[in-house]
């Protein structure tokens, strides 16, 4: 029903043209929330280490995973993770799942996990200038989360992808996607902690956009 798009990726953009749009009609302008990431000033590691109590010294992992709702057991594929988790070392930074059904199942798997493992840390609400700053300062993201795919690119922050909730997503280079099975799971854990997984990234850029969408959608609308 619109008359004009504006799309986050040129695959977007492709696909509706695809269906039928005219093509001066349909724009690539990038994520608007990339725009907010790039106009904020993001927490040095000193502030972020005492605004959140821990130390990122060490090797550290953010876990930013979610019920799978395409799915009827929207924690099914939860299993494999916690498992592979008991085995990938470093500090273990858990987010909180978002509300959806399961995500008080999450909660209390990611409690029992927090009982094995005393470097791990869940936090409850992560306002966006801290959790993109800890993803500009940890080494490997985990989980099923959107910003695995639209906001990790930005930082080129090795991602492994989990499971089934990211199907048909658009994804950079430095998403790895792993099927929620422990081994493959890890196995892509350790690809994304290699020095060459890591150089290979240099210089990448976000698919998502580069922070300007908003003047590209002003513009375009002027």
């Amino acid at each position: 029903m619109s008359h004009v798009h504006f799309t986050s990726t040129f695959e977007a953009r492709n696909r509706v043209v695809s269906m039928g749009e005219e093509d001066w009609r349909v724009h690539r302008a990038g994520a608007p929330s990339i725009d907010h990431l790039r106009r904020n000033t993001l927490f040095t590691r000193e502030q972020l280490e005492a605004q959140l109590q821990i130390d990122l010294a060490k090797p550290s992992v953010v876990v930013a995973y979610h019920p799978v709702t395409i799915v009827r057991d929207t924690t099914q594929e939860a299993d494999a993770l916690f498992a592979a988790l008991r085995e990938v070392p470093g500090q273990i930074l858990f987010s909180y799942p978002n509300a959806d059904a399961g995500s008080r199942e999450l909660i209390h798997r990611t409690e029992q996990f927090l009982t094995e493992r005393p470097d791990a840390r869940i936090f409850v609400n992560l306002p966006a200038l801290t959790y993109w700053s800890l993803l500009r300062n940890v080494d490997l993201m985990i989980g099923n989360s959107s910003s695995g795919i639209m906001e990790t690119p930005s930082f080129a922050l090795p991602t492994v992808n989990v499971g089934m909730r990211q199907r048909g997503r658009e994804r950079a280079r430095n998403v790895l996607d792993a099927a929620p099975e422990k081994v493959d799971i890890l196995a892509k854990v350790e690809i994304a902690r290699s020095d060459s997984f890591r150089r290979s990234l240099e210089g990448m850029q976000n698919p998502y956009g580069d922070g300007h969408a908003s003047e590209t959608i002003v513009s375009v609308l002027t």
